[in-house]
């Protein structure tokens, strides 16, 4: 890497950092067409895993994981919802590509496999337990079971080796925090919850408490395959 490429990739970076810090506020406090800013903000993300492509496998699954991310949020952001079918089939594809990240991480085959099967196991029984609680569950909760499942793994594995790559792993657990709010928005109408529970409380607040997670939880992501630049 040349001394042009180095200095033109950390003042990307530092403007990437600084457009998102700015949109951050729009984003959670809902300030203009928040849709097209919070839309805006994601393209930036793979842009960056674009511009700061290696040749190297973490790099190129992260590409994979935010153009399906990019292609997720265009149903369920830009569009607000308009197929949650397919957005969720992109986001269990997202995170089957930080799943192969994290099997990467594998000291041998017994942890290689214990990931597999761990997913595995873990996806089943969410999958199974959403058809048990949602009467006439919609296609589009199995896939959300599938990606959370999934998600969950990511986290786990993550983590265990969390010296290898601490912004995967922190934006994993962000990625997580904004999913658990983003689900309790979806109970509100599978399970017809009261305007006065807690949950219903939660998600109609005046901000938006999934995207105070997302937004950083993408932004840390777009730059977990980067190498140290000197």
């Amino acid at each position: 890497m040349t001394l042009k490429n180095i200095n033109f990739k950390k003042l990307y970076i530092l403007l990437f950092l600084l457009a998102q810090i700015c949109l951050y506020p729009f984003v959670v406090f809902g300030v203009g067409n928040v849709r097209v800013v919070a839309y805006v903000a994601i393209l930036l993300c793979f842009a960056t895993s674009l511009v700061l492509l290696q040749k190297n496998k973490q790099s190129l699954l992260l590409a994979v994981a935010l153009f399906c991310t990019a292609c997720a949020d265009f149903f369920l952001i830009l569009k607000g919802g308009s197929n949650k079918n397919l957005a969720m089939c992109f986001f269990v594809v997202v995170q089957l590509a930080y799943g192969a990240r994290t099997l990467l991480f594998a000291k041998n085959k017994k942890e290689f496999w214990a990931n597999v099967v761990a997913r595995l196991v873990l996806m089943l029984l969410l999958v199974v337990g959403s058809l048990l609680v949602v009467s006439d569950t919609p296609a589009y909760v199995v896939f959300s079971m599938i990606y959370f499942g999934n998600l969950l793994t990511n986290l786990a594995f993550a983590f265990l080796h969390f010296n290898q790559n601490k912004m995967l792993a922190v934006g994993l657990l962000l990625f997580v925090c904004c999913d658990l709010f983003v689900g309790f928005g979806e109970m509100i109408n599978l399970l017809d919850l009261e305007a006065d529970h807690f949950i219903t409380k939660i998600v109609r607040a005046p901000v938006s408490i999934h995207s105070i997670f997302y937004h950083p939880s993408q932004v840390l992501l777009s730059l977990s395959a980067t190498k140290k630049i000197k």
